[in-house]
């Protein structure tokens, strides 16, 4: 059996019961690793406490844009924290641009979300950290250009939505993407996956967000097993060649 990594998972938002069965189990179905995403210093602070008890866990240090900015404090004391904890830390994440919070208010100001990623882009390029990016449609270009304009390409978009054009200039960049269960239901997907170079795929739960035809269960990482038999149909190529292939994909980003 082929082990797997969740490259994308908000570990310590799970319910205490749901989280203790996953980390308990990780060995079990051969989960070698969840880069697990932070939403501010506070979830940072948790991650790299269960990362001390549990080695599969990959601390990713961010702060969800899908929230209200930091003040300049805030973020002060957040960099400072990541610096001094850089050890712990395997990605600057979840970052990115918001596009939940603004979708219904014509007069959203989206240029100091930009600040902020920027902020967090030349953080990266500092420490040499890979990007777990939160990035859709029109907002996945804007993140292209400002990954751009610091000559920095060391990024991963999760659950990625966004047009032709801007996938062909991902690829060229070999910027990474990584697929979630919605492959089971969401064509749009499944092309992603048809048209997207295999070697920068990787697998992801983006836990403990519920799927569509999963909704009465627990998002656990062993559903990424399912994801390589999908993706492999797709690719009408061998599964476990296809999930070594994704494996080492996400073990060359995150540096593991």
């Amino acid at each position: 059996m082929v082990s797997v990594i969740d490259s994308h998972i908000h570990i310590d938002t799970y319910c205490r019961s749901d989280r203790e069965k996953i980390l308990n189990s990780l060995e079990k179905y051969h989960i070698t690793g969840l880069i697990s995403v932070s939403n501010n210093l506070a979830s940072l602070k948790k991650v790299i406490s269960f990362s001390k008890k549990y080695s599969q866990v990959k601390a990713c240090a961010g702060y969800h844009p899908e929230q209200e900015l930091l003040t300049k404090s805030e973020l002060k004391e957040l960099t400072n924290y990541i610096k001094k904890h850089e050890k712990f830390i395997y990605g600057i994440g979840e970052v990115g641009l918001p596009f939940y919070i603004r979708k219904n208010n014509v007069d959203f100001n989206k240029k100091p979300y930009l600040e902020l990623l920027e902020h967090f882009i030349v953080l990266a390029k500092e420490l040499d950290k890979p990007l777990n990016l939160h990035a859709i449609y029109e907002d996945t270009k804007l993140v292209c250009d400002l990954l751009e304009k610091h000559n920095y390409h060391q990024a991963h978009f999760h659950w990625c939505k966004t047009d032709d054009t801007t996938l062909n200039i991902m690829k060229e960049k070999g910027y990474f993407i990584s697929v979630t269960p919605d492959i089971f239901t969401k064509e749009r997907t499944r092309q992603l996956v048809k048209n997207y170079p295999k070697e920068l795929l990787m697998i992801e739960t983006d836990g403990p967000w519920k799927y569509e035809h999963n909704k009465n269960k627990m998002t656990h990482p062993k559903i990424l097993y399912d994801i390589i038999d999908k993706i492999a149909k797709i690719k009408e190529e061998n599964k476990f060649k296809i999930g070594e292939q994704i494996l080492e994909n996400t073990k060359k980003l995150y540096k593991l």
